[in-house]
């Protein structure tokens, strides 16, 4: 390979890997803004997982998710439907998505949780619908649930108190 050749090779993989940056930062400021802690994406070639910092990280979404901006539409009519809790005393969990919150797996099922029970390292809080992608979200540590914060089918907006809970 010729001196002019491995220039341009070095060019092309330096081209490349900026721009792999500018779309990784982009999903990373996704990521911060709907207060994702954790992304993975896979190609036939590339496969990428960002974790984010988090001071209080409580829940991860198990599942898969596929980040995608809202139409403003959709952002308006979730607007619309959320239920606003009012911020419980003591630790909270937060949604980290976006979504229709529903409390069990199937309409005819026991919910996952209820007040007072005594919940395990990963076990399922509930499942947060987005965009018809099922997010169940699962438990980080060892927990009391004081008091369900959000009603089944309701709205949540990311970051939207759903749990009151004491650590065990």
């Amino acid at each position: 390979m010729s001196k002019q050749e491995k220039s341009n090779v070095s060019k092309e993989k330096e081209q490349s890997a900026t721009e792999l940056g500018a779309k990784v930062k982009a999903i990373y400021d996704v990521m911060c803004e709907e207060k994702i802690e954790e992304l993975q994406v896979s190609s036939d070639d590339l496969n990428v997982l960002i974790k984010r910092a988090s001071k209080n990280p409580v829940v991860v979404a198990a599942a898969p998710q596929q980040v995608a901006v809202a139409a403003e539409a959709n952002e308006a009519a979730a607007t619309e439907n959320s239920v606003s809790a009012a911020p419980a005393a003591g630790e909270t969990i937060d949604s980290p998505v976006s979504g229709i919150l529903w409390r069990s797996p199937s309409p005819t099922s026991a919910p996952f949780i209820k007040d007072g029970d005594i919940v395990n390292v990963g076990q399922v809080l509930c499942i947060i619908e987005a965009m018809k992608v099922m997010n169940e979200i699962k438990a980080e540590f060892k927990f009391k649930v004081v008091k369900i914060l959000i009603d089944n089918g309701n709205t949540v907006n990311s970051g939207d108190t759903i749990l009151s809970i004491e650590r065990i």
